[in-house]
């Protein structure tokens, strides 16, 4: 089962909320799990920085929160656009090999 199956599999049941130090121009972790620098991702697109600046996390479990609060810019079928309160602009993309 890959993730996005079970991201699926995760929308029919409502996740729980996360507890997060809110503040201004802090981007939190949109998954809790085992993060990486984008270098070390294996998809030569986010590893050579050409889609900006973060990290990667290997999720623990089926749920993604926002990372900030602000408005979705953009969805697409396995990534949301979001732009922080602060106007950060912030990509939370799901899966590897995508682009």
């Amino acid at each position: 089962m890959g993730l996005l199956d079970r991201l699926r599999r995760a929308a029919s049941s409502v996740p729980c909320g996360v507890d997060a130090v809110a503040a201004p121009n802090r981007i939190c972790s949109p998954a809790s799990g085992r993060t990486a620098a984008m270098a070390d991702v294996p998809d030569p697109v986010f590893a050579r920085g050409l889609m900006g600046r973060g990290c990667a996390v290997w999720p623990e479990d089926d749920a993604v929160y926002a990372p900030t609060s602000g408005t979705v810019q953009t969805v697409m079928g396995h990534a949301l656009g979001l732009c922080s309160d602060e106007g950060i602009e912030v990509l939370v993309h799901i899966g590897v090999d995508t682009v």
